[in-house]
């Protein structure tokens, strides 16, 4: 999750500065099959969330905008605030 906030920050420096983005969703897809913390993490919850994200993901490769970016963000306060309750910056 680390290498995904670092991602992300860099991402939208990008966007800030009128340059396209590095693609996201070869390093994030990754989420989906990496070990966790706690085994009973791994579950249909996390995975339905983690697929609504990676799709965000995927728009904003297809598409480099804010309002794409804003949607991963989304993706990941949609997971922060129902499932894992890990910190937000």
């Amino acid at each position: 999750m680390r290498d995904c906030v670092d991602d992300l920050l860099a991402a939208k420096q990008a966007l800030e500065k009128g340059r396209a983005p590095v693609p996201l969703r070869d390093a994030h897809r990754r989420m989906r099959c990496s070990w966790h913390t706690k085994d009973d993490t791994r579950n249909e919850t996390f995975d339905a969330l983690a697929k609504g994200y990676l799709a965000a993901v995927a728009g904003f490769d297809a598409k480099p905008s804010q309002e794409h970016y804003n949607g991963i963000v989304q993706g990941c306060v949609a997971c922060h605030a129902v499932f894992c309750g890990g910190p937000l910056d």
